[in-house]
């Protein structure tokens, strides 16, 4: 399984500290994208895509250490809540 955030920060070494909402424009604290990926097989490239279409994402930054924590809804209203904390690396 994976989570997939497509987030806009003012900073662009970094991700900043802070609420990402969605928007259709690509600005500061915008999330262009977010869904996840059940049963993901990265090798075969497939799986379960659920794509989120409103919520927030809430980023704090202690350190190295990222708390990202994430309330969304789908097109027609389930939920995809969870929390990732840990370090980033860049692809």
């Amino acid at each position: 399984d994976a989570v997939y955030l497509d987030l806009n920060s003012d900073n662009m070494a970094d991700l900043s500290d802070g609420t990402y909402v969605f928007d259709i424009n690509r600005d500061v604290f915008v999330i262009s994208f977010a869904g996840i990926f059940l049963d993901y097989d990265p090798q075969a490239s497939n799986g379960t895509a659920v794509e989120a279409s409103s919520g927030e994402v809430i980023l704090t930054k202690s350190g190295v250490e990222y708390t990202i924590s994430f309330d969304l809804s789908t097109a027609n209203g389930d939920a995809i809540i969870g929390q990732y904390k840990g370090t980033l690396s860049r692809v």
